[in-house]
């Protein structure tokens, strides 16, 4: 949303070219998720770099890409190609994470076996994690850097029939603990959503700071944010059932990253 909103919805300063690469996740190949050459070929070559440069002084070029955040395999492969990289990550309620990206799925016409919408649904075992699926994402996290991703890797992480991918996600604090791990803190920014939605135009120039662009830029106009991009459910609404159990459910993630931020989190005691 950040990345759209500051494209669409503003006009972006010609020094900053963001991309969408997906190319950890195996964009170009299961092999290719450490080719530094593979990984330029998504980006302006040399020469229209420096020509940007030339014309517009402190120019930027950066990949926006949210499922990268996700994935166990992601920092180690990050921080071998991009060891000085600066990493903006934006959270919202974990519970509207799920249900936005249940609705994306069924928008794009995937026949998710699985729901938020019901009485019933993500009852019983369907939120317990398995020994098989915790050994095969714990398995994904060690990978060497010199082996191919499993064939199977973004089928499970989208799976039809499996609510636990999308759930796990967004355990956030999961998923920042390995990027702790691999890059400095002070080379992070953390981004509340709700913070986003209530002053777009202080965050998108809290980030342009952060990552060395000019956040004072003239030519940065600020429109409205449309409403489909505040989280809006657009009419589909999670059951207040399946609300208090996925409350319950990253209640510990929740506690562990506010810990780990060192700030209290705007979603706490709200619903989506």
């Amino acid at each position: 949303s950040l990345t759209h909103h500051q494209i669409s919805n503003s006009q972006t300063p010609p020094h900053l070219s963001p991309r969408e690469s997906h190319f950890y996740v195996g964009a170009l190949g299961r092999s290719s998720t450490t080719s530094t050459s593979a990984y330029r070929s998504f980006f302006p070559t040399i020469v229209a770099s420096t020509l940007a440069r030339v014309r517009h002084g402190n120019w930027l070029c950066f990949d926006a890409c949210p499922v990268h955040a996700c994935l166990p395999h992601v920092p180690a492969r990050m921080k071998a190609m991009t060891p000085n990289a600066k990493l903006v990550f934006m959270m919202r309620d974990p519970l509207a994470a799920v249900i936005s990206g249940e609705l994306m799925l069924r928008d794009l016409g995937m026949p998710l076996q699985w729901s938020t919408l019901g009485e019933h649904d993500l009852a019983g075992d369907s939120l317990a994690e398995t020994e098989e699926d915790s050994a095969y994402w714990a398995a994904v996290e060690k990978l060497p850097l010199d082996e191919p991703l499993p064939a199977d890797l973004m089928q499970r992480f989208y799976s039809t029939t499996d609510p636990r991918p999308a759930l796990r996600a967004a355990k956030y604090a999961d998923c920042l603990d390995r990027f702790l791990r691999a890059f400095p803190k002070e080379n992070m920014m953390f981004v509340d959503f709700a913070d986003f939605v209530a002053q777009p135009e202080a965050t998108v120039r809290s980030v342009l700071k952060f990552v060395g662009a000019d956040a004072a830029l003239p030519a940065y106009a600020f429109k409205p944010m449309p409403p489909g991009m505040q989280g809006k459910p657009r009419g589909r609404t999670m059951h207040p059932a399946v609300k208090q159990r996925l409350r319950q459910y990253y209640r510990s993630s929740n506690l562990a990253l506010q810990q780990m931020l060192g700030r209290s989190l705007s979603w706490f005691g709200e619903d989506v």
